[in-house]
């Protein structure tokens, strides 16, 4: 069997209390200097999980179409983008936007409407 040059943890798609458990203890043993993830549903599961972590490594996040902004539920939208607001604040070192329609809407997101 072949040696692959890297470490892959398969993770269930839903988010559980386990799953971040599992998460966090991989993170701390391997002592990894990036995370990068993509999307929001790894972006919050991620950033979220390196939160618990004392000696965290640091975080990158890539969106890839921030939908969040298209939700028709306020409520949602509402607390996603305040996630968004956190997250970017405590638990982000970099953001990767893909497009110009994408910065402009997680800019708008993070420090309100910019228009």
């Amino acid at each position: 069997m072949e040696k692959k040059p890297y470490n892959l943890l398969e993770l269930p798609e839903k988010e559980s209390c386990y799953t971040r458990i599992v998460l966090r203890k991989y993170l701390k043993e391997h002592k990894f200097d990036i995370i990068h993830t993509h999307g929001i549903r790894a972006g919050v599961f991620g950033r979220r999980t390196l939160k618990m972590i004392d000696d965290k490594p640091k975080s990158v996040y890539t969106i890839h179409g921030y939908h969040p902004a298209f939700y028709r539920l306020r409520l949602k939208r509402w607390a996603v983008n305040r996630f968004e607001r956190w997250a970017y604040k405590n638990a982000t070192d970099r953001v990767i936007c893909v497009s110009p329609s994408d910065r402009k809407a997680y800019l708008s997101a993070i420090y309100g409407d910019m228009n």
